[in-house]
């Protein structure tokens, strides 16, 4: 009886040191799974290291217009599903809009004469990041038999952020873990970035007067979208093709906004002559240039931790919209 008590005390003591070294851990990494941006979401880093100072985004729920009502439709991705650009162009009430996303276009075939779902409003403005472009410039051109084209569906806008848990139960223990060893590593070593790019599908860049764009506590570096590093040069293909959809619809105004990569406006610039060329001939505005001259007088033009624009970064880009349609 006594050396069952012996080796019970012995399972308890190991139990209790096992659940002393464990607990924390785990507390640890529930606490790290409040992901805030989409790049530290699949990055992996705390938003300790990356999130902006102050939140600029209109979190109140948004609704496109009526289809059928609509003056302007915005064809667009995830920079135009948060309705939040768009609002510099309804001021005063001085237009309605809908928006679809690009996928939605194609199945209601919008663009297409012959389609009971044909846009009968004057403007139709089809916004794609750089990344993607080509591939929503080649899709636009295709259209599913019309016999079956499909009402597209109008974006309402749901908040995306909700208010930070103080740990979250839902998340794997394992992310929180690998978000802690990350965080601490890149905030501890200047070069760790370098080897964390290699297994990330986030990307970090040390950019000078980093802390001119950003105003999150680690603005030294640039977190980005591996994917924006792939995008290729552009040539005059693509101009060729907006003129050729431009004039399948000689009716409507169409506007092209190609938003350049977050990863474009702080580092590369391959791609300036065919934003260039886009302004030039008059099928959008010259975003590269607007962002890249405004990066430093606009804090936060992009979120610090997201691949998209802050608030105060999407009020730009309508007043730069609505300042092209005006001219």
């Amino acid at each position: 009886m006594a050396e069952e008590k012996k080796h019970l005390t012995k399972a308890v003591k190991i139990f209790m040191v096992i659940f002393i070294i464990i607990t924390p851990a785990v507390w640890a990494s529930l606490m790290h799974l409040n992901f805030e941006g989409d790049l530290t979401r699949i990055g992996k880093i705390s938003d300790n290291l990356f999130a902006p100072k102050y939140y600029t985004l209109d979190l109140s729920p948004q609704k496109s217009a009526d289809f059928e009502k609509a003056e302007i439709l915005v064809i667009g991705d995830s920079f135009s599903i948060n309705l939040q650009w768009q609002k510099e162009l309804q001021k005063n009430k001085s237009a309605t809009i809908a928006t679809i996303t690009w996928d939605d276009a194609i199945k209601g075939c919008v663009t297409n004469e012959k389609s009971a779902f044909f846009f009968k409003g004057s403007t139709i403005i089809l916004q794609s990041v750089e990344r993607n472009f080509k591939k929503n410039l080649t899709t636009l051109t295709s259209c599913p038999n019309i016999d079956l084209a499909t009402k597209p569906d109008l974006i309402v806008y749901e908040p995306p952020i909700k208010a930070k848990k103080f740990f979250d139960l839902d998340g794997q223990f394992f992310v929180g873990i690998l978000t802690i060893i990350n965080s601490n590593l890149i905030k501890s070593f200047d070069s760790f970035y370098k080897i964390y790019n290699i297994y990330s599908s986030a990307h970090i860049v040390q950019i000078n007067d980093g802390c001119n764009y950003f105003s999150n506590s680690h603005c030294k570096y640039l977190l980005t979208y591996k994917n924006d590093l792939k995008t290729e040069r552009f040539d005059a293909t693509p101009i060729d093709k907006m003129e050729k959809i431009n004039a399948l619809l000689p009716n409507k105004r169409l506007i092209w906004v190609i938003v350049p990569n977050k990863y474009s406006t702080y580092v590369d610039s391959k791609n300036k002559e065919f934003f260039d060329l886009v302004h030039k001939k008059r099928l959008g505005p010259d975003l590269f240039s607007d962002f890249t001259k405004n990066k430093t007088s606009i804090v936060d033009l992009y979120q610090p931790n997201d691949t998209h624009l802050s608030g105060t970064g999407f009020t730009y880009l309508g007043k730069k919209i609505k300042a092209f349609i005006k001219e």
